[in-house]
């Protein structure tokens, strides 16, 4: 019997889903703006299937960075994510109005940013996970060529390349000396701007985004 129940939970575990958790970003800042016009944690997922799923009714878990349940939620509007394609939730909080559905696209809840464990159950018996570490501003975590790292964020498009580690794959804090910060009407004086060797910096005299 004993062998029977783990030949039964050992088949549960290893069931391949199509849907998977393929990237998260707990600290949006200024990535993608939602529809309710803000900056709010995400969740992409990504069916590898060759037809569309609708996650109504899969059930997402929470576990904290130490281990335990967090929370549990179950998507309880008509979520589907196209073959081979992308789709986002923002996990932003927004309260259950007890009178209406949840609004579509959005959870009750909200991704720890200081690292844990997100699990995905689907209707279909279909099971994903990604645990991750603690997270830092305009940076996600996700999976590339069936690697986990960060990676620069790329909601509803394909992934780009993961780095396991970010101090061996992200440019030291750049050191500003001179001038102090703020707006200033002229130049008043000079700035001087000190990284490593091997880091190349970009800037803008304009207010515009360096290319």
């Amino acid at each position: 019997i004993s062998f029977l129940i783990f030949s039964s939970l050992l088949s549960v575990s290893s069931v391949f889903a199509d849907v998977i958790i393929s990237e998260i970003m707990p600290c949006n800042v200024s990535t993608k703006v939602g529809d309710l016009y803000n900056f709010r944690g995400w969740v992409e997922f990504y069916n590898d299937g060759e037809s569309s799923v609708d996650l109504n009714g899969s059930v997402i878990r929470q576990y904290k960075k130490k281990g335990g349940l967090k929370w549990e939620w179950t998507i309880e509007y008509s979520f589907v994510v196209p073959a081979k394609g992308y789709k986002t939730i923002f996990f932003d909080k927004i309260p259950k109005d007890v009178s209406s559905p949840q609004k579509s696209g959005h959870s009750c809840y909200k991704v720890d940013v200081d690292g844990g464990k997100l699990e995905l159950y689907c209707t279909d018996g279909s099971f994903s996970e990604l645990s991750y570490p603690a997270m830092v501003p305009y940076l996600s975590y996700g999976i590339y060529n069936g690697v986990e790292g960060f990676m620069e964020p790329t909601p509803k498009e394909k992934n780009k390349t993961s780095y396991a580690d970010l101090s061996v794959s992200r440019c030291a804090k750049p050191v500003f000396s001179g001038v102090q910060p703020g707006a200033y009407p002229s130049v008043t004086g000079k700035l001087t701007i000190k990284s490593s060797n091997s880091d190349s910096i970009y800037y803008t005299t304009n207010g515009k985004e360096p290319t």
